[in-house]
């Protein structure tokens, strides 16, 4: 009897564990399913659902701390909804507990502020977050400060550290140096590296010192004062290879210091890495110096494709092609293929330019370089002759290839486009917002913080766990994933750079990436001030916003080497000039004026030339005495040979940019993969 009910009993007992297994793991899987869903595209209203109804506390916790991130300027209403989130050992713990810290400074709320960031120093001492509570008692407790700048070097808070070291420095030029090793590129660190160089008979600075200031020097792009501050010592190998590639970004202006260098490179570290790196990048230096390929050691380039091609290009032509072809997918050919490629179109050799052309399948080039191919392959095919071939060349590249110069000069051959400047109906200022995506970091609390919307924690995260890449060569992807995190904090100087940088390098990188990386090129910044200086001058926003783009990368206090200041680039002289009255220059650094004054200008431009807005561009840069000597009837023919033959490369170079800008602007809408 007791056998008979223990045997009935043993399906109740099955069926309560498989009930209890199959509950435990829907619950699991919808929970997983609602982590994944918090991201800053949700609602407020279904984020206040996950923060006030789940049963799972950190889920409710990233729901409050992405509702914090969409609460901006409600410090009250932060406070609360940070209140409790603090527990447990979880990064995020460290992160509500900084962001406490900050709303009860906000708030003027000092002594809670104060325990915040000791709770935070006390519990997570080695947390990225802490780098803050470091920062913040380090006023009153300098050693803090010092500990700082050791235990997390290139976090924003330890380079804001090091520039106000002041007294408390254990040597005197102890800020300059941490700012050049660590972070050149940060707001206040080139003046004081500047400085620093400048007294570089110092005996306080030694030589070790000196490599480090020329190295950040010409990690910002100036070759000339790297070697200076190096005051006749002789640069590492590194320190060489950037000097060449900071001498290289000025084209004509430094090309024979640039030569100059290369050659000490080759003589001073014959078999060196960077040697071999210098001379595969640089390639075209060879190619225009045979005395340099005379240089080299024979053995360093065995079997080199940057080596052979210099030799090669040296030689006829139709060599040159033959040698190439066993190195195609060489991104070190890429530059010295378009130079030779060039050269043919502008010569008008149709032949010889398809040859070249048609040396690297379009499959292993990233996208900027894949476009341009195509573009000229059917413009080549058109002047062969053979009309459909140029036509289908064009219609495909609309249909592969995000908006840009050249798929806007393919849709112009096709006669499917007249691009205007001005405003001809109703006007509406349309500023896209871009969804929110994924980040694709490496690094998991970065993409946990970008998921939740706390994108100036993610790129402090980012920098700290990543100090190497203010001094290495960094991948394309991780270019585009620190271009998007600078992006989002409106850090376009040097976000824009580094998105530039992955879209030379990137290939093969799939739709959704591509567009990603597109979108985030074209940001919409100072909506207010383009939108009175486009109804102001009659000129399309979008127009305006190329050429801020292009002119300085939205920041507002760039001047140049020559003068030019603000947004849009602006001479002193210009400037009073439209104004038609003497203007402060502080005030060209105001975004409402520059970008009134400048649209202004680039409007009384297109006055001038009869609203041809290629003259009007390109006399923006190089000025319109210089543009009118450059003008043929190849600019009505041939528009994009006009531009090629420019003999400014900066200028060159501008145009393409700018109109690829405003092309881009104009069809953000029109290229999408991603559903």
């Amino acid at each position: 009897m007791v056998k008979t009910n223990s045997l009935n009993g043993l399906p109740l007992l099955c069926g309560i564990c498989l009930i209890s297994l199959t509950t435990i793991f829907c619950g699991r899987f919808f929970l997983e399913i609602s982590e994944r869903k918090i991201n800053p595209n949700i609602s407020e209203s279904e984020l206040w659902k996950y923060y006030r109804w789940s049963i799972d506390p950190n889920l409710r916790r990233k729901a409050s701390l992405t509702l914090v991130a969409k609460s901006k300027g409600s410090f009250r209403r932060r406070k609360r909804l940070l209140q409790a989130q603090g527990w447990g050992n979880s990064p995020l713990a460290a992160v509500v507990i900084k962001l406490q810290a900050q709303t009860h400074s906000s708030l003027g709320q000092v002594n809670a502020a104060k325990n915040s960031w000791k709770n935070l120093l006390n519990r997570f001492p080695e947390h990225v977050s802490t780098a803050d509570a470091y920062y913040f008692l380090g006023k009153k407790k300098p050693e803090l400060r010092l500990e700082l700048l050791s235990q997390q070097p290139a976090h924003p808070a330890a380079l804001a550290a090091a520039l106000e070291l002041g007294e408390h420095a254990i040597t005197p030029y102890q800020a300059a140096i941490h700012l050049a090793r660590w972070g050149p590129s940060s707001h206040g660190a080139e003046k004081i590296i500047r400085e620093a160089c400048s007294a570089s008979s110092d005996e306080n600075l030694s030589s070790r010192d000196r490599q480090v200031l020329a190295r950040a020097l010409a990690y910002l792009g100036d070759g000339v004062s790297s070697l200076n501050c190096l005051s006749g010592e002789e640069p590492s190998e590194e320190i060489y290879f950037l000097i060449i590639k900071a001498l290289m970004q000025h084209d004509s202006l430094h090309r024979d210091l640039a030569k100059e260098t290369l050659e000490n490179l080759i003589r001073d570290y014959p078999d060196s890495s960077s040697t071999k790196a210098s001379l595969r990048e640089f390639g075209v230096l060879l190619a225009e110096d045979e005395r340099l390929l005379k240089l080299v050691n024979p053995t360093l380039f065995k079997n080199s494709p940057g080596f052979d091609v210099a030799k090669s290009l040296i030689k006829a032509a139709d060599e040159s092609i033959k040698e190439i072809h066993p190195w195609m997918k060489e991104s070190d050919l890429w530059h010295i293929q378009w130079n030779a490629t060039r050269k043919a179109l502008l010569n008008r050799d149709w032949s010889k330019a398809r040859s070249l052309l048609s040396i690297f399948n379009s499959q292993n080039l990233p996208q900027s370089f894949a476009v341009r191919q195509q573009f000229w392959l059917g413009f080549l095919a058109e002047k062969q002759g053979r009309i459909d071939d140029a036509k289908r060349i064009w219609e495909a590249m609309l249909k592969s290839y995000p908006s840009g110069y050249y798929t806007w000069r393919a849709k112009e051959r096709l006669k499917k486009s007249e691009l205007s400047a001005r405003i001809k109906k109703k006007y509406i200022f349309d500023i896209k917002v871009a969804k929110w995506h994924p980040l694709g970091s490496k690094n998991n609390l970065v993409n946990q913080l970008w998921q939740l919307g706390l994108n100036i924690d993610a790129l402090e995260a980012w920098i700290s766990l990543n100090p190497a890449l203010e001094k290495t060569l960094i991948t394309p992807e991780e270019m585009l994933v620190e271009g998007r995190l600078r992006m989002s904090v409106e850090n376009d100087w040097i976000g824009l750079r580094k998105l530039f940088q992955a879209s030379l390098l990137l290939k093969e990188e799939g739709c959704e990436t591509r567009e990603i990386l597109h979108r985030s090129q074209y940001p919409y910044r100072y909506s207010s001030e383009v939108q009175l200086a486009s109804l102001d001058s009659n000129l399309k926003h979008e127009l305006i916003l190329a050429v801020v783009k292009e002119e300085s990368r939205f920041a507002p206090s760039v001047q140049s080497s020559a003068g030019a200041i603000g947004l849009m680039q602006l001479m002193p002289e210009t400037a009073n000039e439209v104004n038609q009255s003497i203007i402060d220059r502080s005030l060209l650094f105001d975004p409402k004026v520059n970008i009134l004054l400048g649209s202004k200008y680039l409007s009384s431009l297109l006055k001038e030339w009869d609203e041809n807005l290629l003259l009007a561009i390109a006399s923006y840069n190089a000025g319109p005495a210089n543009v009118k000597s450059w003008i043929t009837e190849e600019i009505k023919s041939d528009p994009e040979l006009w531009v090629e033959r420019i003999p400014y490369p900066e200028t060159r170079f501008y145009t393409k940019k700018v109109f690829g800008n405003f092309w881009a602007y104009l069809n953000l809408d029109n290229y999408s993969c991603i559903k």
